[in-house]
């Protein structure tokens, strides 16, 4: 899922858009960001997950 609303998250996934929107603010906080990708940056950092782009 990339760049999608909570809206679009949610009907993808069966859930409610508030549900959505809770889990995406409480990502936020416990990783002291302010955006989704700051959040997935921060996640690849603590990971150190680094995604494979195009075949190897």
């Amino acid at each position: 899922m990339e760049d999608e609303t909570n809206e679009e998250i949610a009907r993808i996934l069966g859930l409610g858009r508030s549900t959505v929107k809770t889990h995406v603010s409480s990502i936020l906080r416990r990783f002291d960001v302010d955006t989704r990708a700051a959040a997935v940056s921060r996640a690849m950092e603590l990971t150190r997950f680094r995604p494979v782009i195009g075949p190897e």
